[in-house]
Formats: structure tokens, C-alpha cells, sequence
């Protein structure tokens, strides 16, 4: 069952005023070092509002490994992410962060009506 235009748009507005939170999409590429060796690189992009929430946990099998979600952030629909790339919070719950916590995305993003949903896990490299 579709929701009606109206009804989505309410469901667009309650999702983004949830938003809170603050951080970067550093999107995934890669670079070949002198002796032909790929490199995963990162380049964080602008800041956008999120919504972080902790403690969500989810299992992602995908490409032979298995990796558990810590948590789940939301992200405003028109925004740009792939399973390659990570996510730098940069403001949680009204407070910058003096250092950004850095979260790699584990299995695809879902879009909901109004929101994008990123299942996370925290890098420490």
C-alpha cells in the first residue's frame, strides 16, 4: 500500500524535524600506489543533518563476510551513500564532538518515505 502524497509529505517532515544530529558522507575510491596496489580512500563531502541511533543491530552477509550493525543513522532522502562509504559524525545530540566517530555502512541503504537508513558500524582505523 502506497501512502498518499499527503501523508508522505507528513512523514518526510516528522523524519527530517528527528534529524538532529550532524555529520559527513566521506565517499569510497580507490588509488593504485607505486607498486600497483589499490588503497581505500575517503573524501568527506559536506555536512548534512542525521538522525543517530544507538544500539541498533542488524547482520549483513554480503560478499562471504558477515558484519554486525552498532547502530543506525537516518539521512534526508536526497542524499548520496553506498554500501563503500562511511559516515563522520561530526555533531550528536546538540553537541559538537571535539573528535568525529566514523561509522562504516554494512549492507545496502533502504529508503523509507522519508528517510534513508543506514545500518553502521564503528571504524577504529
Amino acid at each position: 500500500m502506497r501512502p498518499t502524497p499527503q501523508l508522505a509529505a507528513r512523514a518526510r517532515a516528522a523524519f527530517l524535524g528527528a534529524m538532529t544530529d550532524t555529520c559527513r558522507v566521506c565517499a569510497y575510491s580507490e588509488t593504485q600506489d607505486v607498486r600497483g596496489e589499490l588503497t581505500a580512500t575517503y573524501t568527506a563531502g559536506s555536512e548534512v543533518t542525521c538522525a543517530f541511533r544507538p544500539g541498533a543491530s542488524a547482520e549483513s552477509a554480503g560478499d562471504a563476510t558477515k558484519a554486525t550493525a552498532t547502530a543506525e543513522i537516518w539521512l534526508p532522502l536526497a542524499t548520496t551513500v553506498t554500501r563503500r562509504d562511511r559516515i563522520r559524525m561530526t555533531k550528536l545530540w546538540g553537541e559538537t564532538l571535539a573528535t568525529p566517530l566514523e561509522y562504516g555502512v554494512v549492507g545496502d541503504p533502504r529508503k523509507d518515505v522519508g528517510r534513508l537508513i543506514l545500518q553502521v558500524r564503528e571504524v577504529t582505523t
